[in-house]
């Protein structure tokens, strides 16, 4: 899961970043077009559980089959379904070329084009062109008669740096993040091994406890517009934390033979990951410079993952020395 949310994340938001071109509507000023794509954002959830749904039923029939079947089945099925996958994103991307028709003039596009500023006729619409690793074009068409073309360096990286590290409530939130992180490694990383070493649950209902934990995170992305509207980005993350700090310590109440009861606390589990992965994702973009919207995901990430490295080995060195019950109390 780790390596792909990220490129989900980026993904989703481009897709309804620019779902306002193919609507291909005209007459609208720059502050309009970013209004809407400010929405649009904010309906990022609603994307994103789809990612939920696949995870939820792939791990359930994954349980099925390591209760019922060797290991060497799922190397099979692993590698069959990614070439069947790789080939179908392929023919997509083929078909997507040839029915897609770049507006922008080859002078435009020419990276040793020295202007930074270019004019061209075009409908409404943002696209971003790649001048070099540290600098970006950002191109914004109007419904005016032509087109600006803005080189940005790397003062704005610099600037979103020094306002996520700099603002005391920035920074706060990064060290959540790290610290949610710590969390979720902790949880997603080794509490099979509670279930199955001192709980003894069996595969399967590791499976059913994971379809149970994304069937409450698909109506929370899918209302994520609300949510966000309701609460706003730092309730979110209360509320999240919240719901860790009781999934965790009710799994140290379930005995042995009980261990259907860990289905009890799989829902807020998907509150958890809802409501952080909202805030975290939609704090980020809106304070990321405009051009800058996938960088700022991808360090996002890097925040995670020094949590997710944190969690794992403090995680694993407590479970080694104190044991399951105390290392989640």
């Amino acid at each position: 899961e780790k390596p792909i949310l990220p490129v989900l994340d980026t993904i989703c938001l481009e897709y309804l970043k620019n779902d306002y071109n193919r609507e291909e509507q005209v007459g609208q000023n720059e502050e309009e077009v970013k209004k809407f794509q400010e929405k649009q954002k904010q309906k990022y959830g609603i994307e994103r559980l789809w990612g939920a749904v696949g995870w939820g039923l792939t791990n359930l029939l994954l349980g099925f089959l390591l209760d019922r079947y060797d290991f060497w089945i799922m190397v099979v099925g692993l590698y069959t379904t990614s070439f069947v996958f790789l080939i179908l994103i392929r023919m997509n991307l083929t078909l997507s070329h040839k029915t897609y028709t770049r507006l922008l003039p080859d002078s435009v596009l020419d990276p040793a084009n020295d202007e930074a500023l270019g004019k061209t006729d075009s409908a409404t619409m943002t696209e971003m062109v790649h001048i070099t690793d540290t600098e970006e074009q950002t191109i914004t068409m109007n419904s005016s008669d032509h087109t600006d073309v803005r080189l940005n360096d790397g003062k704005d990286v610099q600037t979103f740096l020094q306002h996520m590290f700099c603002d005391f409530s920035n920074f706060v939130f990064l060290l959540t993040m790290v610290i949610v992180s710590c969390g979720v490694a902790l949880v997603e990383g080794l509490v099979f091994l509670y279930f199955k070493d001192t709980l003894n649950a069996s595969y399967i209902l590791c499976g059913v406890s994971v379809l149970i934990t994304v069937s409450f995170e698909i109506p929370l992305f899918a209302c994520s517009q609300k949510l966000v509207e309701l609460l706003g980005t730092d309730w979110l993350l209360v509320v999240g934390l919240s719901a860790y700090f009781i999934r965790a310590a009710g799994y140290t109440l379930i005995s042995e033979g009980n261990q259907w009861l860990i289905l009890l606390w799989e829902p807020l589990h998907g509150v958890t990951f809802a409501t952080i992965k909202l805030a975290g994702v939609l704090k980020v973009s809106a304070a990321a410079p405009p051009g800058y919207e996938s960088s700022a995901q991808a360090f996002l990430n890097n925040i995670r993952s020094i949590g997710n490295a944190i969690g794992s080995v403090a995680g694993g060195a407590a479970l080694e020395k104190f044991g399951s019950r105390i290392t989640y109390r």
